[in-house]
């Protein structure tokens, strides 16, 4: 590269050319000389994911050194394009393998709670088979997931029926969408910093949906709920990978919001084992929400009581200290993870 572009150039398009190509190179040997010295907690697998996000973890662990204010990565996994098989096992189980290795970092860095992962592609499936497997269509499924995303939810408008009578299928088991992109995107970009006002830039096609078409970013309405409040901490209620939930210091009056799908109850304990014994259940539902806001300061203890799951890891350890404070430090992160053909 450096014999081609040594020479000078008439065309200001060759010479800005020139000077990106120049400047990129640059900056990528430059971050790559960082990136050597990076060290994980989380070891990752040798699939196409979890390398992919193995990087995407180092990058985030430098955001402080790359004086990165906030940060986009694109993911890849192929192999979807199933017009010969219906087995797309070995590519979800790769992103599936990725993904726990990248929370369980992410939650080690202490920035899950300030990180996204939203999946995107160009097409989805028939729903009837070709003979050998599926083609193009067009209503999918994608998901949202992170530290302060409220999931355990399934949204959009499930189609009255799958077969040719109903009225979103178009043939071939081809369902036109019930909800546009922009339902989860003006959520994910309001987020991430895009104000009302710079929204019809960013998504211009969003004046095409009525508001109930539209997720936000601080509601329970729309597809997800972020927490832009600092004063309010999300606990994702769940059986983690990892021996237990993260620890969580929140400050005297503020509140704690656990969330969760399935059946589990939140739980108050007398120290951080699993010996019910003088133990308070708060709540227990099938699915659901709790806000704890604390009145004193201390070390407070939860699990849920429900049989096994405590020992599964389904407890966590809330330290309360003085009045609130600032707002997050670490910069939102948005991370795609993009199947492709």
């Amino acid at each position: 590269f450096n014999s081609m572009s040594s020479s000078e150039s008439d065309s200001v398009f060759t010479d800005t050319f020139t000077k990106l190509m120049r400047s990129s190179l640059a900056k990528t040997e430059a971050v790559g000389g960082k990136l050597d010295g990076v060290s994980l907690d989380t070891p990752f697998g040798t699939d196409q994911v979890s390398l992919q996000l193995e990087q995407v973890s180092k990058l985030i662990k430098l955001r402080t050194e790359l004086e990165t204010e906030r940060a986009v990565f694109v993911v890849e996994r192929d192999g979807f394009d199933s017009h010969n098989t219906w087995d797309i096992s070995e590519p979800l189980s790769d992103i599936n393998a990725g993904l726990a290795s990248f929370v369980a970092e992410m939650n080690a860095q202490d920035t899950w709670d300030d990180v996204v992962v939203v999946t995107v592609s160009d097409f989805a499936r028939t729903l009837t088979s070709n003979g050998q497997g599926s083609d193009h269509a067009w209503g999918g499924n994608q998901f949202v997931a992170g530290g302060n995303v409220r999931g355990g939810r399934i949204l959009g408008q499930f189609p009255e029926t799958l077969d040719t009578s109903g009225d979103q299928n178009v043939g071939r088991g081809r369902l036109i969408p019930t909800s546009p992109w922009e339902f989860l995107w003006s959520g994910v970009v309001e987020w991430f910093g895009v104000t009302q006002e710079q929204m019809s830039t960013v998504l211009p096609h969003a004046a095409n949906f009525p508001a109930s078409q539209r997720s936000d970013s601080t509601t329970n309405t729309g597809l997800f709920a972020i927490n832009n409040d600092p004063t309010n901490h999300f606990v994702q209620w769940e059986i983690p990978a990892g021996a237990s939930l993260p620890a969580r210091q929140v400050a005297l009056g503020e509140r704690v919001t656990f969330t969760w799908s399935g059946f589990h109850d939140v739980t108050e304990m007398v120290d951080s084992t699993c010996n019910l014994a003088g133990s308070n259940e708060l709540i227990e539902s099938n699915g659901g929400t709790f806000e704890w806001v604390p009145t004193t300061l201390g070390t407070f203890f939860f699990a849920c009581g429900v049989q096994g799951h405590c020992a599964a890891g389904m407890r966590v350890t809330i330290t309360v200290t003085g009045p609130p404070t600032a707002t997050p430090t670490n910069p939102p992160t948005l991370v795609t993870s993009s199947p492709t053909d």
